[in-house]
C-alpha cells in the first residue's frame, strides 16, 4: 500500500517503488503472507509474532497458516526492521526458509 510506504526504507523501500513504476509489476503476491488467498479467522487464530531486538534492528517473525488443514499452507514470514530516529522502519521481509527476499527481487 503507497501510503504505508513511510514505514518502509532501503532496501525494501527501493524494490516497493520500482515494482509501482514498473508496466509489469514484479510482485503480485501479498509480502505480509507469502500468499494471495487465505482465511482471515484462520489466519487471526493462528498468528504468532517472535521478537528478537538487538539494539537499533529488531527482527519479528509471522508464523501462522492460511487454511486449516493442509500444512503447505503454514507460512513463516520474517521482518526485519531498524530504527530510524525514534521509529522502527522495515528494511526487508521474506520467507524465513529463505526462498525469497524483498531486497533481492528486481522490478526493472
Amino acid at each position: 500500500d503507497p501510503a504505508r510506504r513511510d514505514q518502509f526504507v532501503d532496501p525494501a523501500k527501493a524494490v516497493l517503488d520500482a515494482n509501482e513504476k514498473s508496466e509489469e509489476p514484479c510482485l503480485d503476491f501479498g509480502l505480509a503472507l507469502d500468499a494471495q488467498d487465505y482465511d482471515d479467522a484462520i489466519l487471526a487464530k493462528t498468528l504468532k509474532l517472535a521478537e528478537d531486538l538487538n539494539g537499533d534492528t529488531a527482527v519479528v517473525t509471522a508464523s501462522f497458516s492460511l487454511f486449516e488443514g493442509d500444512p503447505q499452507n503454514d507460512r513463516e514470514i520474517v521482518w526485519e526492521l531498524k530504527k530510524v530516529g525514534a521509529d522502527w522502519k522495515i528494511f526487508d521481509v521474506g520467507q524465513a526458509e529463505g526462498s525469497w527476499r524483498l531486497s533481492e527481487m528486481s522490478c526493472q
